[in-house]
């Protein structure tokens, strides 16, 4: 796992994005949408579902700063569908609260339906080109990096409103 963006100024304290994408191509769009759409969270990268779950493995704390903010993952990747990715991360108490975005080249019924249906927080189709990328990548800033609130602790399951 790389990390491809530079860190924050150490005296703030910015959760990673976790990128999980085995495109080259969909990478670089992603790193400079990000850069252009001036998102201060460290990127952190795996190429594919094995390293994934690697890295979900060892984040399981809330107090871990490598906790990602939110997690962008592509629906096909190799060694480890995305699908199954998302079904073994929600497994685990404190990923169960972290945003994950689903990225895919299609929108499928199947696929958008069995994502939410794993827990997924939304589901987005790739653009073609850069620019349309990058307004994309700003609309994802905007809400979940920006309007959304996240929980601050793992939520009970005996929790009732």
């Amino acid at each position: 796992m790389k990390n491809l963006l530079k860190d924050p100024v150490p005296a703030v304290s910015v959760r990673p994005i976790l990128l999980v994408e085995d495109s080259l191509i969909d990478i670089d769009f992603v790193v400079q949408a990000l850069i252009d759409n001036q998102v201060a969270n460290p990127l952190r990268v795996c190429r594919d579902g094995v390293e994934a779950l690697a890295y979900v493995g060892r984040r399981g704390s809330p107090a871990d700063p490598e906790l990602p903010l939110l997690v962008l993952l592509d629906l096909n990747l190799p060694l480890l569908h995305g699908m199954e990715v998302l079904r073994q991360a929600r497994r685990h108490p404190v990923w169960r609260l972290i945003p994950v975005l689903m990225l895919s080249n299609a929108c499928e019924a199947a696929d958008v339906n069995g994502a939410y249906a794993l827990g997924a927080n939304g589901y987005v189709v790739k653009p073609l080109s850069y620019d349309a990328f990058a307004v994309t990548v700003g609309h994802i800033k905007n809400f979940w990096l920006g309007v959304n609130r996240m929980p601050l602790a793992p939520i009970s399951s005996s929790f009732s409103p």
